[in-house]
């Protein structure tokens, strides 16, 4: 028989649930090793989509023998996708456009933000999603270096918000890990 409490869905947590962080890190950021851990130098990126976080791994090249055996297996692909929709924060656009391609400026006494759009190469950063699970849980996954790989197309439609549908493709740190999720236990 299964385990009731073990079953859950994810959701944003409250006080913020996506964060991104330069890479190298800067002096005094660290990555967090716990669901409590602070953020200290990470950029909030507020709000996502109700489609919410997916995870996909993907096997990489089959080496066949002759005869058709598969007799290894070349690592694999661990991505994520998620849709920010907070489109006017400096943060999310500097996610997608890069850091040195968006300028907050002053025009007429009135801050404006200044995107640059432009084919420069997207550069790895290190991401954070805080979600909450039932009885009080939180599960925290970190993606030591991670860059988007893709952005779907933006749309600017009267019913929908405007939001950039990214995939994150993790690259593996010092250890060979991709990411780490940590969950707390009932608190």
């Amino acid at each position: 028989m299964g385990t009731k409490s073990n079953v859950h869905s994810g959701k944003p947590n409250p006080a913020g649930c996506i964060y991104r962080a330069d890479l190298p890190l800067a002096s005094g950021t660290t990555l967090p090793a716990s669901t409590s851990a602070a953020l200290t130098g990470f950029d909030n990126l507020g709000y996502l989509s109700s489609d919410g976080l997916s995870n996909s791994w993907e096997a990489g090249d089959a080496i066949e023998a002759w005869g058709g055996d598969i007799v290894l297996q070349a690592g694999r692909t661990d991505t994520f996708t998620f849709t920010m929709i907070e489109s006017s924060n400096a943060n999310v656009l500097k996610a997608v456009y890069g850091n040195d391609n968006v300028e907050v400026i002053t025009v007429s006494s009135a801050s404006e933000t200044k995107v640059s759009v432009n084919s420069d190469d997207a550069v790895s950063a290190a991401w954070v999603f805080d979600m909450l699970l039932k009885g009080n849980r939180k599960k925290r996954i970190v993606i030591p270096s991670g860059i988007i790989t893709a952005v779907d197309t933006i749309s600017y439609a009267g019913d929908n918000a405007v939001g950039y549908a990214v995939t994150i493709r993790c690259d593996e740190d010092s250890t060979g890990n991709t990411h780490y999720e940590y969950i707390s236990e009932t608190e």
